[in-house]
């Protein structure tokens, strides 16, 4: 019988030890042989961290436009006092629209407009994606052709219209119309 599994029999702290120096320093284990590396603590952690991170994430609140009201500038959900924070989809419900399509998607936060609001044509194509910080245009609005090609670029500061990026305008075949 070997040194190693006389100690391995006898003595298992020591074997213990020894496993997980070889696993500490990435080497081998008891009498040179590889040790099973089981799923270390730090690992299991990060994963369940990120785990709930995604699902915390995936709980944000989205209802449909008929579901909310606009009182006093704010956006609530009909039947509460708090001020809505989630994402609102609106559908259109006129002749043109009868298969109830998706005609814009908004994000808010405290009932103020918050993050990039998307409009869309009849065929489901983005038209328009507004960026919005407290509830005030900010940013760079960009608007497409039916066609998926971009439209114009129009710059936003506090809500009005231009700033340092001032606009770009295309034509439905990608040319720079002005700008």
């Amino acid at each position: 019988m070997s040194a190693g599994m006389a100690a391995y029999g006898h003595h298992r702290t020591l074997v213990h030890r020894s496993a997980i120096a070889g696993w500490r320093s990435g080497g081998t284990g008891i009498g040179g042989r590889m040790v099973h590396r089981t799923c270390r603590k730090p690992d299991l952690h990060l994963w369940l961290v990120l785990v709930l991170v995604a699902a915390v994430s995936a709980c944000t609140t989205k209802v449909d436009d008929s579901e909310t009201v606009a009182r006093n500038g704010l956006v609530y959900r009909k039947g509460s006092d708090l001020p809505f924070s989630g994402i609102v989809a609106g559908t259109s419900r006129s002749e043109g629209y009868r298969n109830q399509t998706c005609r814009f998607k908004k994000e808010y936060k405290n009932g103020l407009l918050e993050g990039r609001s998307y409009f869309y044509y009849l065929n489901g194509k983005v038209e328009s994606i507004e960026p919005y910080q407290k509830g005030v245009l900010n940013g760079v609005v960009t608007r497409y052709y039916e066609s998926g090609q971009i439209k114009a670029r129009l710059h936003f500061v506090d809500g009005m219209r231009g700033g340092a990026k001032g606009e770009m305008f295309w034509k439905e075949d990608g040319s720079k119309e002005r700008g």
